[in-house]
């Protein structure tokens, strides 16, 4: 007899307390230092938490089913809940409820399964209803261990909505329930004490327009023949979808492509490009909806630079005009450290304040690891004695002698005084 009283005593007691219509939070709570967060979810398991941003499910034919999960992640210890989803049951329309998933320990009492306002334990003050499921239950072995993630219950739907049409959003009722887990909301995690868990939520949505992910990647990188390069690509996704990856395609012998993260996925190109060349990847980025979004890169090598070999750049430093004939003579000593032949010219650009001069040299022809020295000369006439020049040499090369694009690795400056 006693068992018997047991038995009947505590389904009576935990029913006044979860079918109380106006205020759904009698259960005492012990400690409330978690605030988690209750959301819809994709079908997963009893361990399945909260998607990081708003789950859209996707169209489906009219007249198929779609499981919807309702889970918790980060909570404070629990032993029971009580929530009402809603949603437009022109689109979506439940038919079941269960707990099977759920993480509630065993053995677990059923308080409420009311599906569109008809099962067990229904509170129509409380807002069920068409479209409406309202699920309670308690665990009788006790409360979770903090912090606590993992399935409540799920929800099977019929797709009422033409193939291809509809919209609603799956969301918690509102304005009906008191006393709650979120304010304004029919959404109640109980504790074993007089005041529930303070937790948020987080509604989905069926149908939602999709959108394609977004992309980027630099249009352009500049490199050269030898060194290691290395750029980012990020792509992400509006529509809270979870998975999003990025693939390449067109990759350069040797060059590598890794990526990390889901939404936004982040991916890294790596290449340290062995010759001179230009060539094109193209990114593509696709979300779980299978929309997709496309990038593409180009990447331009150069040789490696035709340079001052050592810095080196003579010069007369005080230029008697007649003892040289007016001419200032430079000699510059010119290096090809790459493969190909490379043609350059060298430029000398110098002013005294008044006067500006520039000189050039003859196209060097440069084979592959050579390096020549290059005379270049520039006349004075009187005009100039007495005063200082300031002058720049740079080299400008390419692998063509018709196209000379390239800037050299350096250039070197200096000053001459020019005297009678």
């Amino acid at each position: 007899m006693k068992i018997q009283t047991l038995l009947v005593i505590a389904p009576l007691l935990l029913l006044a307390i979860f079918a109380a219509p106006r205020n759904l939070s009698s259960i005492p709570s012990a400690h409330a230092q978690l605030t988690g967060v209750v959301c819809v979810a994709a079908q997963g398991t009893s361990t399945s938490g909260c998607p990081a941003v708003q789950v859209n499910f996707a169209r489906q034919a009219q007249n198929t089913h779609l499981i919807v999960a309702i889970n918790i992640a980060g909570s404070d210890a629990l032993n029971g809940f009580r929530i009402f989803i809603k949603t437009n049951n022109a689109v979506l329309n439940p038919i079941s409820a269960d707990i099977a998933n759920t993480l509630l320990a065993q053995p677990v009492l059923i308080l409420a399964n009311c599906v569109n306002g008809a099962g067990t334990g229904c509170s129509l003050a409380s807002g069920d209803g068409p479209g409406v499921v309202d699920v309670g239950a308690v665990s009788l072995a006790g409360l979770s261990t903090p912090p606590t993630t993992g399935g409540l219950f799920e929800i099977t739907y019929n797709v009422a909505a033409p193939t291809g049409t509809g919209f609603t959003s799956l969301d918690a009722v509102a304005g009906l329930c008191i006393g709650t887990s979120v304010t304004g909301l029919c959404v109640t995690i109980t504790n074993g004490g007089s005041t529930p868990n303070v937790e948020t939520f987080q509604a989905g949505s069926y149908g939602l327009a999709e959108t394609p992910p977004t992309i980027s990647a630099p249009s352009t990188v500049s490199t050269t023949q030898g060194f290691a390069t290395t750029f980012t690509v990020t792509a992400s996704d509006a529509d809270g979808n979870p998975s999003i990856t990025i693939a390449a395609t067109g990759l350069p012998s040797g060059a590598s492509f890794t990526t990390s993260g889901t939404n936004p996925a982040t991916g890294t190109f790596s290449w340290t490009p062995a010759a001179p060349q230009s060539v094109t990847v193209t990114f593509t980025a696709t979300d779980n909806a299978g929309l997709t979004a496309t990038t593409s890169t180009t990447i331009n090598v150069s040789p490696l630079p035709v340079s001052f070999y050592g810095g080196k750049l003579s010069w007369t430093h005080h230029l008697s005009l007649a003892k040289n004939s007016n001419m200032q003579t430079w000699s510059a000593k010119v290096t090809n450290p790459g493969a190909e032949t490379a043609y350059a010219i060298v430029t000398i650009q110098g002013t005294n304040g008044v006067l500006s001069f520039t000189a050039q040299s003859a196209m060097i022809t440069l084979v592959g690891g050579a390096a020549l020295v290059v005379p270049i000369t520039q006349t004075f006439d009187s005009t100039s004695i007495g005063t200082k020049y300031h002058f720049t040499a740079t080299i400008m090369w390419g692998t063509s002698p018709t196209a000379i694009t390239f800037p050299g690795a350096n250039m070197k400056s200096g000053a001459f005084a020019v005297v009678a």
